[in-house]
Formats: structure tokens, C-alpha cells, sequence
């Protein structure tokens, strides 16, 4: 939760104010763009349980789905995978450490209040009525964390300019909402002009953290302060390793014979652990 509240005064100063990132150079205005977050948050997007990555994928048919082929490539699924295993892997020592048994936690008012809290002031939707067995706290600080490190990078742009920026259909690429019909000869009115190029350049770049690597905020350390005894701090060892390996599979992606990687023709590495924060940032 690190700094979790510094991301609605930066956001409202950068993004959302009159006149400014959204308003001068994409295609939607700060109005629509806030509208349109609100009711994707309203109508599924934050959901909490529902949100577990493989019950939601499940529900979209991305995964064991009763229809239709599997997908050939999933380098989203992939990469996110594994992360979030090794995360779970951690939180689940974690807790097993700090609750001898179900009936520790159980007796945990601390857990109660914040659970009771979550359903009540704080209106968080979906988010579980009770929290009676270890494995349940595991499943909520996995997806916690997941939230943060792992699904806020990936739509946070990180890498913009060397992952999305090949991507002529990408919503980054537009200044004008998507044409609704088919014909369309001149592209030119929905691409920025000069200016707003630049400045839409600059606004992605803010987005790009090269000061994350090695700073002790990337993913890799994200449970570096988690060391209340001999045991967690192994655990701690353990999670850092497993996320450089996976850190350096990423990065030592490449090209196959037929040019692609993981089915697709540019190289994709925005979940490296190693270059992106383990906290919600902008």
C-alpha cells in the first residue's frame, strides 16, 4: 500500500485537470475519460473476488472454456502467471507464519474490523463477508498485491513508447474517438498533429519510471520490509530470487524463425519485475 493515496492528487493535477493530458491530447476528454472508468468500475472492473485472475479470465472465456480453441499465445497470462504464483507462494508462508492455525486467525480482531470496515464505510464490492481460514487471507493479500504490481503496470503504460507505441490500433495512437463505420480513407483526422505529438510523447514518457530498477520499490523488493522472523526472512530470499529469474526470461526474449515472440511480432516486456513498482503509481 505504499503511497496508495498519492496517486488521486498527481492523477487529478496531471491527468484530469482542465485542459490537461486527457483534454488536450487524446481522444476522449476528461469528462468521458472519468465517466467511463466510473461505470467500468460499476459494472464488473471492481469487482474484488470476481477479479481473481483465473476466475476472471474463466468468465470471459480465456481460459478452460468449454468453446472454441485455446488460445495459441497468452504472453499477458504467461508472464502475470508466474509472477502472481511466486507471489502467492510468499503471502502464503507469510500468513502461515503469523497464524499458527484457522482459529488464530479467526480470533483476530484487527481482521475482523478491517473486513467489517471494507463491506461497510469503504463500500469495496465483492469483497468477502468474512474472512475465517488462512487460505481465504492468502487469496485477498495475493490479489492485493496483484492489483498493484501486476495489473496497474500493465495499464499504466510502463514501456510505453517500445511496447505500445508499434501498435497502430492502440487507444495511445488516436486523437478521435474509433470511426463507427467502415470506408474511411484518410486516417490523418484521427492521428494528433505535430504538437500534440510531442506532447502526447512527453505525457508517456512521465509514464516510464527507468529510476524504478534496482531502487528497492520494483517488484522485486516488495517484500523486502516483510522480516519479522528467521523464517519469513528465507521466504523473502526465496521470492527475490524467483522473481529475478523470471526478470531475466523476460528480458531475454527474442525473436523466432518466423519472426514473432509468443506469436507476436514485437517484443513484449512490461511485467518485468526488475522495471516496474510494486505499488500503484504515476
Amino acid at each position: 500500500m505504499y503511497q496508495a493515496f498519492a496517486i488521486r492528487p498527481v492523477g487529478r493535477d496531471i491527468l484530469f485537470n482542465p485542459g490537461g493530458a486527457f483534454d488536450a491530447i487524446f481522444s476522449l476528454s476528461t469528462e468521458a475519460a472519468q465517466g467511463w472508468a466510473t461505470a467500468r468500475y460499476h459494472s464488473g472492473a471492481g469487482s474484488f473476488e470476481s477479479a481473481y485472475l483465473r476466475k476472471d479470465f474463466y468468465s470471459r472465456g480465456l481460459i478452460d472454456c468449454s468453446y472454441g480453441p485455446e488460445l495459441s499465445h497468452f504472453p499477458w497470462l504467461s508472464d502475470a502467471g508466474n509472477i502472481l504464483s511466486t507471489i502467492r507462494s510468499f503471502t502464503r508462508k507469510f500468513v502461515h507464519t503469523y497464524y499458527t492455525d484457522d482459529e488464530s486467525l479467526r480470533k483476530d480482531t484487527e481482521i475482523k474490523s478491517w473486513v467489517s470496515e471494507a463491506n461497510g464505510p469503504a463500500a469495496v464490492i465483492d469483497f468477502p463477508k468474512s474472512i475465517h481460514t488462512r487460505a481465504m487471507l492468502v487469496d485477498v493479500l495475493t490479489h492485493m498485491s496483484y492489483l498493484s504490481a501486476i495489473v496497474h503496470n500493465t495499464l499504466n503504460i510502463n514501456e510505453g513508447f517500445a511496447n505500445y507505441g508499434v501498435l497502430p490500433t492502440h487507444p495511445t495512437g488516436l486523437y478521435s474517438p474509433i470511426p463507427t463505420t467502415k470506408g474511411v480513407k484518410d486516417v490523418l483526422p484521427w492521428l494528433p498533429n505535430l504538437e500534440l505529438s510531442i506532447a502526447q510523447i512527453t505525457t508517456l514518457t512521465d509514464f516510464n519510471r527507468p529510476q524504478v530498477a534496482n531502487s528497492g520499490l520494483d517488484v522485486v523488493a516488495m517484500f523486502d520490509n516483510f522480516k519479522n522472523d528467521q523464517e519469513v526472512v528465507l521466504a523473502v530470499e526465496e521470492f527475490e530470487q524467483e522473481m529475478v529469474k523470471i526478470s531475466q526470461r523476460i528480458q531475454n526474449k527474442q525473436f523466432d524463425e518466423d519472426g514473432l515472440s509468443q506469436g507476436a511480432p514485437f517484443l513484449w516486456k512490461v511485467l518485468d519485475p526488475r522495471a516496474v513498482p510494486f505499488y500503484l503509481a504515476v
